[in-house]
């Protein structure tokens, strides 16, 4: 009885705190857009465009924050949608066509990820989505998921065929490292219409 009454107090506390900073950070946008407007091209509009920037990606931390805090956002299933709906987000309205397939949408059984797993491979995902606008060629971005009996395999692939146009060696030295914390293994992939990484990630106990 104890423990369930911690955990609902710490949701309440996590939904509170993201509400909180939520209309903070709203407000600090919404006004930074207002003061481009009022004070027009310049360089005074450039630094709120900067303001803006900023507060637009402090809030997409605390929501994905939040997110890697709830109850079930560990499990593979809840990852995978997540990911996918960041990707249908970003590329929304660009020159970008941005797909989604999962491969184990039809499975009975979902796995579970460790602790802050979950956070960190939606920083994987979202980074290497956000370099796709970095490359003129891109006009495709697709993201996949699958599993066999040991592992989940999380794959981002775009429509430029050369790999060292995709992802270079600073990008590389990221992948691995955030790899790293979740004991998973980056390949490139690479054939001659697309190029981008795959994540290897050994399965957890099913639920």
């Amino acid at each position: 009885m104890i423990m369930e009454e911690r955990a609902i107090t710490s949701r309440q506390t996590v939904v509170d705190f993201k509400d909180d900073i939520g209309n903070k950070l709203a407000r600090i946008i919404v006004q930074a857009g207002l003061m481009k407007v009022k004070y027009g091209p310049g360089e005074l509009a450039n630094r709120f465009n900067d303001f803006e920037k900023n507060a637009l990606a402090v809030f997409e931390g605390v929501m994905d924050l939040t997110w890697s805090m709830e109850e079930d956002s560990n499990t593979v299933t809840a990852v995978i949608e997540y990911v996918g709906e960041a990707g249908f987000q970003l590329f929304s309205g660009t020159r970008i066509v941005f797909h989604a397939h999962n491969e184990m949408v039809h499975e009975q059984k979902d796995a579970r990820f460790p602790i802050g797993f979950n956070q960190q491979i939606v920083r994987i995902f979202k980074e290497a989505m956000r370099d796709s606008f970095q490359d003129s060629m891109c006009k495709c971005v697709i993201f996949s998921a699958r599993r066999t009996d040991t592992h989940i395999f999380l794959r981002l692939t775009k429509d430029v065929p050369n790999v060292n146009r995709s992802i270079n060696s600073l990008e590389m030295k990221y992948l691995q490292l955030r790899a790293s914390k979740l004991n998973a293994s980056v390949s490139l992939l690479q054939n001659s219409s697309q190029s981008g990484f795959e994540l290897s990630i050994q399965c957890l106990h099913e639920i």
